[in-house]
């Protein structure tokens, strides 16, 4: 298996993901970047969850602060995971039996896509 794969599945697992949520984040991230932290689209959108505008931004300025990389998959997982557990939905997120429910509420409230 990838490395990179292997690292974002157990980062996720090691920060209180449980499996069902674990993969849909994991879907979200293969579906948007191919789960390449260093992934730049034609429209300028980067990292594993393409993200732009200020969410870009504020990725960029965390990963300065912690003097790392902003393609660093590890700094792109904390940020990901910092906004989202600060979002209202993720309580559905993490409420929910099954991947499929899962993959839709991060997608739609996290990605702002269908993925």
């Amino acid at each position: 298996m990838n490395p990179i794969v292997v690292y974002f599945l157990s980062w996720l697992t090691l920060h209180g993901y449980p499996l069902v949520q674990r993969d849909a984040v994991y879907y979200a991230a293969k579906a948007e970047s191919a789960v390449r932290p260093d992934a730049i689209s034609r429209q300028g959108n980067v990292g594993l969850f393409q993200l732009n505008g200020s969410r870009k931004y504020a990725m960029v300025a965390y990963a300065r602060a912690q003097g790392k990389p902003w393609t660093s998959i590890k700094i792109q997982l904390e940020f990901m995971d910092r906004e989202w557990r600060a979002m209202p939905a993720s309580a559905a997120f993490f409420a929910a039996p099954d991947r499929a429910t899962a993959a839709r509420l991060f997608c739609h409230f996290y990605e702002g896509s269908i993925c």
